[in-house]
């Protein structure tokens, strides 16, 4: 049985000194009671090590460099999850897409791969990058993840229209709510979605705000903004940063997808 926290906390005193003179903020944040895992101690602090050192050198400029290691449990997945999150570069849609490549060749029954965990990547350029490790907390119940888009509206007809459509969509699952309130828990528990899509006009919280919230907490998460009113730009409040894409309603699928693959997918 291992810790995971033990892992992480371990980790950084091999090459925590070595991250804080290329960041200017480390931040830790291990949750308490963790289940413990079924694993190989040394092998997933060679992983947390490659993780933590790999986002502090993709930072540039240190007085603004922030790592974040998290670890916390989602039970629907029966997995412990370790997060490393910097602020750094950021990496294209292309080299996202082959990062793993040589790992699929060269090792794979090496490494995390034999603790039947999976990792995943979300990253944008000039923003940052985040990797998670999934590690179940039963041996052999290797977690089935895709990346998700979640769609926000108090509009029943326009979720039921979505769904409809991305149905049809391969390889892309979409979630659904109907209340703007619950978004930042159901991202929270939801690690896989990387795409927001949240109709602006909404009861109790605005997708202004919600939009706000979204990049406060999760900065690398794209983010689709729509609305049927022609003078909702104009409407945005001050302290609200310009929306990274708008649609107007009714949503055009074809432009809709194309945003989509501008925004870029988490590699699982």
């Amino acid at each position: 049985e291992v810790q995971v926290n033990q892992v992480v906390e371990n980790t950084l005193t091999i090459v925590g000194a070595k991250v804080r003179k290329s960041v200017r903020t480390l931040d830790l944040d291990l949750a308490d009671d963790l289940p413990s895992i079924c694993g190989h101690f040394q092998k997933l602090e060679q992983v947390v090590a490659n993780l933590v050192l790999n986002a502090a050198n993709a930072i540039s400029d240190k007085s603004q460099g922030r790592v974040q290691i998290r670890t916390r449990y989602i039970e629907r997945l029966g997995c412990v999850l370790i997060e490393v999150e910097d602020n750094g570069q950021g990496m294209p849609k292309e080299v996202l897409g082959r990062i793993f490549d040589p790992f699929f060749t060269t090792r794979r029954d090496s490494g995390g791969q034999e603790h039947n965990g999976i990792i995943g990547v979300l990253s944008r350029p000039g923003i940052g990058s985040r990797f998670t490790v999934y590690l179940p907390i039963e041996k052999g119940n290797k977690p089935d993840l895709r990346p998700a888009i979640l769609c926000v509206d108090d509009d029943p007809q326009v979720l039921r229209m979505l769904q409809t459509f991305f149905v049809s969509v391969k390889n892309m699952s979409l979630e659904t709510l109907d209340s703007s309130e619950n978004v930042i828990g159901y991202l929270i528990a939801h690690p896989e979605v990387d795409i927001v899509l949240s109709d602006i006009w909404m009861p109790n919280l605005n997708g202004w705000d919600l939009y706000k919230q979204i990049k406060a907490e999760f900065p690398l998460i794209g983010t689709v903004l729509y609305s049927g009113d022609e003078n909702t730009l104009e409407q945005r409040p001050e302290d609200v940063p310009d929306p990274e894409y708008f649609m107007r309603k009714p949503l055009e699928f074809s432009k809709l997808m194309a945003i989509i693959e501008r925004i870029g997918r988490q590699k699982l």
